[in-house]
């Protein structure tokens, strides 16, 4: 049997948070983001685990859609939502299954994870002399059929600017 989201989203953040369901999959959004390690401890606890994290980032407001499941039961996508220049507490030490999205959501999309452990070797998809966020697109730019043109575009112009400075990868 799995968990009564919405019993225990009540408890974990204090007030009445609103769930829907659709399709057998259950959604709800998390406006307080330091409410999130306790939500993951919960979900670990049943057991659930992170199956990925899908980022909109867009603006001044920037939301992380969470994708758990609980094994014998629904998943459950929680919308995170937080401002510019507001940190996200990792979840990884928690569910493990969430280290490698949030390692990734890091170095492409910028995401600013705190307390996030990072690979000793560096970086994991990106080159150290690409910037970080190299890979944040708008919406309509992802859905573009010359998303790939232009994401090498964007990689190849930083490597070039990074060897102007004297900056190499060797």
């Amino acid at each position: 049997m799995y968990p009564n989201l919405k019993e225990a989203l009540l408890k974990i953040v204090g007030k009445d948070v609103e769930v829907f369901e659709s399709k057998g999959s259950y959604w709800a959004v998390l406006e307080d983001v330091t409410k999130l390690r306790e939500i993951a401890k919960w979900i670990k606890a049943i057991p659930g685990r992170c199956v990925t994290i899908s980022p909109l980032m867009r603006d001044e407001i920037k939301e992380l859609i969470y994708i758990f499941d609980f094994y014998e039961g629904p998943t459950f996508n929680l919308k995170v939502r937080f401002k510019n220049g507001e940190e996200i507490d990792s979840i990884s030490d928690i569910l493990k299954s969430a280290y490698f999205t949030e390692l990734e959501l890091a170095e492409t999309w910028a995401v600013p994870y705190r307390n996030l452990p990072q690979i000793r070797w560096g970086r994991w998809i990106l080159e150290d002399t690409i910037e970080k966020g190299v890979l944040y697109a708008g919406l309509s730019e992802t859905l573009s059929p010359e998303t790939e043109t232009k994401m090498w575009q964007k990689i190849r112009e930083n490597i070039k600017i990074n060897e102007e400075k004297g900056e190499t990868n060797g």
